[in-house]
């Protein structure tokens, strides 16, 4: 018995070890105040990073809705990004609406078009297909036939 309890308490200090650093530079980094939070956002991120789609776009979500960490457009596209090449049809909306809304370099009118019509060829939810429908629609004006019809195709073939 006292085995493995030496053995989970070895377990919990290595634990400790390794999050609790990364923990201190998220409150550092992005201006979180409250430590539990940062915390777990320090755990969500170790799971971004290891490729877990959802911790993927929950980070990239935390980055854009600006709640309890400084808003960073460039981490929140780089999250939405991962996910969004695994499939996760939010993140893959969520990157349409950052590039059809977003004044500056980051407005991209042709990946708003791309992402959209990822989600309009390949979703089931129809509630996620008129989101998408409505984003590609507003930026549709603003791009060439030509670059619609390939945009479209390379969507079709994600």
């Amino acid at each position: 018995m006292k085995k493995y309890t030496i053995i989970a308490i070895l377990v919990i200090i290595i634990l400790a070890v390794y999050f609790a650093p990364r923990a201190v530079d998220v409150v550092q980094i992005s201006g979180i105040s409250d430590y539990k939070f940062a915390w777990q956002f320090a755990k969500r991120l170790y799971r971004a990073n290891q490729g877990d789609k959802n911790a993927q776009y929950m980070a990239g979500m935390a980055y854009d809705a600006d709640m309890r960490i400084r808003r960073d457009y460039e981490k929140a596209e780089d999250y939405f990004k991962r996910a969004a090449f695994q499939g996760h049809e939010s993140a893959q909306l969520e990157l349409a609406y950052l590039y059809a809304t977003t004044d500056g370099p980051k407005r991209h009118p042709s990946s708003a078009f791309y992402w959209a019509s990822v989600i309009i060829s390949h979703s089931n939810d129809q509630e996620v297909k008129n989101q998408a429908l409505s984003i590609r629609e507003k930026i549709s004006g603003e791009l060439a036939p030509e670059i619609k019809k390939q945009v479209f195709a390379e969507a079709k073939s994600f």
